[in-house]
């Protein structure tokens, strides 16, 4: 959406510097992405959200303009005399299509090229200056909201038909091109051909030229999915189909039309004949919203005055009265976009500022008596990083499917999901992880190592169920990534107080995996991801993934012991292990060195031929390091001896 300040002016006195307008209104929700000076006018360019069909119009960015700078809006409108014109009849076919219908003759007119200040206005917005007729509707359109279509009505045979088009019905508009219609297709018509896509564009047969002596304005309410069907079928794109798509106001209809009759009078010479009528306007709603102030101060974690909050509302054009500890507001009738009380909190927060409401946590029951969750988690993001993974944020939704494929669970499936994609809450976070995993790969990158803490949801009984999980993910094609993946588990917790074991596992997501224990309790699976769910993923590397549920974790005391000053020395022993877990070697050479054992590498691991069939050769590097000398050599040999002989009365094959 464009408008400049100078239209603005018509509305609003503007007397602050153009910059600092854009940036109040960037803040208030109407995102200012452009800002040029053209002549002696500035033109903004402005990204409207769907919901706010009324930024649409330069009359509305002024009430929003009017409120933020504590200004009074302007508002002069044209008078037009009812008068009732017999000449042409309108039909509407579906009230739900076009519920009504505002039409007006205009003779003795005369097309020619518009004042220089209304081409101005138009061309600093984008939009070519076609005439005076031209130019004045789409002026009207710019300024309300509203967009209107003059037709030469010496061109126009019979009467007025909106209804729906023919199969294989012809249809060549203003801007050259033919398009074949159907039964899925708004026109507006006269007794024998259609005149005009309804609410998107005009056809040739009818166009205002300089000839054209007596038009028709056309100004109605057409439905916004007949609009959007229309345009998007034919792939038109036009200004009048963008607003009606997103709906427009009874009022400004009237406005619009009420304006454009004056300007055509002004700057055409033409005489109005008076209007025809079909269908009828929308009843007026009148929508009251009851709130307290403690209602709005608990949803914006601020106390705002009572005399401020009334003030903003009415400079938006609510009526606010507070009767007690009450208010009871009600909307303006061009917002239909409001309709509970945190609509109306959200526009006292617009207007009186979001950097003037100071960050803070929302309150909540405390799970955990020693630890603040949030607190929690932001450790856990920190050792993850420590270890040299680095955090992603994945969507809540993906596809059922898929879901069951890579958990038994059943999947929570959402009734209106906006994409066949993703059309369930996810109840694990590896297909988010996998799909990162795939646009990173795709895009040449390396070293990819991710984390992720966040919710999954499940079915639980009659209800649902929320648990924050972690996940840890590493794509590589070496063998020694799972094992480093294993190690950063263990020190991730470790960094909580918490031991982690292993034990083995099965999993529909993992073609090995391993069950992952903290403190004894199973909280999660660790493995290589199955090679059928990566060609799914369209994964062509191998995954190494964890998946861990913190919900019920808390932070254990710490204590540290200081480090030793003395230097370390090191001694590899090779063995083969067939059945054996490498946690029972661990757990030995730790028993057999007691405290002069500082560390443990696992530093080299072989399958083949020469070892035997099930089995595995791996080179264990073993640091020793004491407190309170320097090790001799003689004495770490010989205590290194002795753990190679209880390895060996284990009955593990020393290499």
């Amino acid at each position: 959406m464009k408008f400049s300040l100078k239209f603005l002016e018509e509305f609003v006195s503007i007397d602050i510097p153009v910059s600092k307008l854009a940036e109040l209104l960037t803040m208030a929700g109407l995102e200012i992405e452009r800002l040029e000076k053209k002549g002696s006018d500035w033109v903004f360019e402005a990204e409207v959200t769907a919901n706010r069909y009324d930024w649409l119009s330069v009359y509305g960015i002024a009430h929003e303009a009017a409120a933020l700078t504590q200004k009074k809006l302007i508002l002069s409108l044209p008078a037009v005399k009812k008068k009732k014109n017999n000449e042409i009849k309108v039909t509407l076919s579906s009230l739900s299509d076009c519920p009504f219908y505002l039409g007006s003759i205009f003779d003795n007119l005369e097309v020619k090229p518009s004042p220089a200040w209304l081409r101005r206005r138009l061309e600093n917005l984008g939009i070519h200056s076609v005439n005076n007729v031209v130019d004045i509707t789409n002026y009207c359109m710019l300024k309300w909201g509203q967009p209107l279509h003059a037709f030469d009505l010496q061109k126009i045979e019979g009467g007025i038909f909106v209804r729906r088009a023919k199969d294989n019905e012809k249809f060549a508009g203003i801007d050259e091109k033919e398009r074949i219609l159907d039964k899925r297709h708004l026109v507006i018509a006269d007794g024998k051909k259609a005149i005009a896509l309804a609410g998107v564009l005009g056809a040739k047969n009818t166009e205002v030229s300089h000839s054209s002596r007596t038009i028709f304005l056309e100004a109605a309410m057409f439905s916004p999915l007949a609009v959007r069907v229309t345009a998007r079928s034919l792939a038109i794109n036009t200004d009048s189909a963008y607003r009606f798509q997103r709906n427009v106001f009874y009022g400004n209809l009237v406005n619009a039309f009420s304006e454009a009759a004056d300007l055509l009078q002004k700057f055409a010479g033409a005489s109005y004949k008076g209007s025809i009528q079909a269908g009828k306007p929308p009843p007026a709603t009148s929508k009251v919203i009851k709130f307290s102030l403690s209602d709005l101060a608990s949803c914006l974690g601020k106390d705002i005055p009572s005399l401020r909050v009334k003030k903003i509302l009415e400079s938006l054009g609510f009526k606010a009265e507070l009767k007690g500890d009450y208010f009871y507001v009600r909307r303006p009738q061009f917002r239909l976009d409001i309709n509970i009380k945190e609509d109306v909190f959200e526009e006292v927060a617009r207007i009186y500022g979001y950097d003037k409401i100071e960050p803070q946590f929302p309150y909540f029951k405390p799970k955990f008596k020693k630890q603040d969750f949030f607190v929690l988690k932001n450790k856990i993001k920190k050792f993850c990083a420590l270890a040299g993974f680095r955090e992603i944020i994945t969507y809540s939704f993906a596809n059922s499917q898929l879901l069951q494929k890579v958990q038994k669970d059943d999947p929570i499936v959402l009734a209106n999901s906006l994409r066949v994609q993703e059309n369930a809450l996810r109840t694990t976070l590896l297909l988010g992880v996998l799909n990162t995993a795939k646009h990173n790969l795709n895009q040449q990158a390396r070293n990819l190592r991710f984390f992720e803490i966040a919710d999954i949801y499940k079915k639980q009984n009659k209800g649902f169920s929320e648990q924050t999980h972690l996940a840890l993910g590493i794509a590589a094609d070496k063998e020694q990534e799972a094992l480093a993946l294993k190690g950063a588990i263990a020190h991730i917790f470790a960094g909580l107080g918490k031991k982690v074991t292993f034990a083995e596992g099965k999993h529909i997501a993992f073609s090995s995996a391993l069950e992952v224990f903290i403190q004894g309790e199973r909280c999660g699976i660790f493995g290589e991801v199955n090679p059928q769910i990566l060609k799914t993923a369209g994964l062509k590397k191998r995954f190494f993934y964890a998946e861990v549920d913190i919900s019920g974790l808390q932070e254990d005391k710490l204590f540290y012991q200081p480090f030793s000053r003395f230097p370390f020395t090191y001694r590899d022993i090779s063995i083969v292990l067939a059945k054996e877990k490498f946690s029972i070697v661990d757990q030995l050479i730790r028993e057999e060195g007691g405290g002069l054992v500082a560390d443990i590498e696992l530093i080299d691991v072989y399958q083949g031929k020469n070892i035997g069939a099930g089995k595995t050769a791996v080179t264990i590097r073993i640091y020793y390091r004491a407190f309170d000398r320097t090790l001799a050599s003689s004495e770490v040999d010989s205590l290194h001896e002795r753990i190679r002989k209880a390895i060996s009365r284990k009955g593990i094959t020393l290499r």
